[in-house]
């Protein structure tokens, strides 16, 4: 049995043996494959990446996908990393909040191994920078 847990402000776990299927009530199927590859799958009963998802052809409207929503004042983002001790690095793709120093509403591709930003575009103006955020 593995229990797969996703944390934020509202937990939710579950369990499921792997490779067996679990929905929830609106019936979008979550499978956990078996070792080793490990991968899991939202609407998605055979994923080829560690996770992936499925999105519905019909039925759930246009433009939708993955959703990362900050209800604080800080960025909503993503972060990459890969070894930095191997000459890796550790980047984010991010929309800004009111409590980041780029201000709030802008988008930046920032660099976290050298604290700074690599691409940003201004929200309000449109303007983009690069390597600068003025």
């Amino acid at each position: 049995m593995k229990k797969i847990i996703f944390t934020g402000f509202i937990a939710l776990a579950f369990f499921c043996s792997y490779g067996q299927q679990v929905s929830f009530g609106t019936g979008v199927p979550i499978v956990a494959n078996t070792p080793p590859t490990l991968r899991l799958g939202i609407n998605n009963l055979t994923p080829a990446y560690l996770v992936h998802l499925n999105i519905p052809a019909a039925g759930v409207g246009n433009n939708n996908g993955m959703m990362i929503e900050q209800l604080g004042n800080t960025w909503a983002g993503l972060r990459l990393k890969t070894p930095v001790l191997s000459g890796g690095r550790e980047w984010a793709i991010a929309s800004t909040g009111t409590g980041n120093g780029q201000g709030v509403g802008n988008f930046t591709i920032y660099d976290f191994t050298a604290n700074r930003d690599r691409l940003f575009i201004n929200g309000a103006t449109g303007n983009v920078g690069i390597g600068t955020i003025t």
